[in-house]
């Protein structure tokens, strides 16, 4: 990142056109967006501005579902560097302190994404122009993100059971296939689960995450957070 770069020299960073390549940096989750397999996969997908705060929000176990800080190479545009933080995954100390940005006029209200299928999202933002830097911006961006409190990881995650949930028993006894909209019986559902449920992460306690490294960030919260309450 080129702190110094002003922002209409620095170039709007697009996923999807990739896809070979970014299946390598990212885990596709449908509705809960492309969480990146690791923070070194952020930059991939932040403009330069907002790279710090996401990842940033990252360490701090929070989703991004997306960010925008670029003004297309335009100079003397305005504009705002947005990051979209996702609402419903957020602990319930985080969300207090949503409450009171929302409160004290910093970000606007939470927002109902389902024609995205996203869920509930919050947006900070602060406003830029062309002309000015990336650092500068930045910084802006930083002062928002670092009012929130590290929490555990609350995204990119099931359980079994909630996998079960998808193949739902039918009258005549078999179970619906939701990835070929056919039928499975009980040795096929079986079979099916524990394909499944290898795909994951698991932390032994029955908690599954969609990345390794998810599942690191999870474990280390909660080492700290046994250590902190003896």
């Amino acid at each position: 990142m080129s702190r110094d770069t002003k922002i209409k020299d620095t170039k709007r960073i697009l996923t999807g056109f990739d896809y070979e390549r970014e299946t390598q940096l990212f885990y596709n989750v449908g509705t809960e967006g492309c969480i990146p397999l690791s923070k070194e996969s952020i930059k991939y997908y932040a403009d330069e501005a907002c790279l710090e705060a996401c990842e940033l929000l990252y360490d701090l176990n929070i989703q991004t579902l997306y960010s925008n800080g670029n003004v297309n190479g335009k100079e003397n545009t305005n504009g705002l560097a947005v990051i979209g933080i996702s609402y419903d995954t957020l602990s319930e100390e985080n969300k207090s302190i949503v409450e009171n940005l929302i409160a004290s006029g910093v970000i606007e209200d939470i927002m109902d994404n389902l024609e995205r299928e996203e869920g509930n999202t919050i947006i900070i933002s602060v406003p830029m122009n062309g002309n000015d830097l990336v650092g500068t911006v930045s910084d802006k961006l930083m002062i928002i993100a670092s009012q929130f409190m590290q929490q555990d990881v609350l995204y990119g995650r099931t359980t079994e059971k909630e996998i079960r949930k998808s193949y739902p028993q039918k009258s005549n006894g078999k179970y619906y296939d939701c990835l070929t909209f056919g039928e499975l019986t009980l040795e096929e559902l079986e079979e099916r689960i524990d394909e499944e449920v290898s795909r994951y992460y698991s932390d032994n306690e029955g908690n599954l995450f969609f990345t390794k490294d998810l599942l690191h960030k999870h474990l280390i919260y909660q080492e700290k957070n046994t250590a902190k309450n003896k």
